[in-house]
């Protein structure tokens, strides 16, 4: 009876899909040690890279304010992920900012299309969305 009963509240709170874990605001990748922003204003919250980078670095989300705009790779194997179609609920097929500046020019910053994980570099006056992150 007791282990019925905390599976019941254990899968009413989390839900699991290969390495990753949703819960509440936020989805855990165990294999990557990472932690991620799965809020409602992720669909909403275009703005260009600079406005996206302090949205990130000032969010309280979970308990934690060391959120940051991920790294190209990390967004990009979030993208090709098969699982995390299944456990974002707030995750939208459009273009996101990474955290990183194009090294070859000072106006533009590298861009994640999160269908199929394309990276890109966009103008950073551009408005895309953020994903934010922060390391486990």
């Amino acid at each position: 009876m007791l282990k019925a009963l905390m599976f019941l509240l254990l899968s009413s709170t989390f839900v699991f899909a290969g390495d990753l874990i949703r819960s509440k605001n936020s989805v855990i990748d165990i294999k990557h040690h990472l932690q991620w922003q799965d809020t409602a204003d992720m669909e909403e919250n275009d703005a260009i890279w600079k406005m996206q980078k302090a949205h990130c670095q000032g969010l309280h989300l979970s308990g934690f304010n060391d959120w940051r705009l991920p790294t190209k790779e990390e967004l990009s194997a979030l993208a090709k992920s098969k699982e995390a179609k299944k456990v974002f609920l707030h995750l939208s097929d459009h273009l996101f900012w990474s955290g990183e500046e194009n090294p070859q020019d000072d106006i533009n910053a590298f861009t994640v299309y999160m269908p199929n994980g394309y990276i890109s570099s966009s103008d950073k006056c551009e408005k895309n969305h953020s994903l934010c992150v922060r390391s486990r």
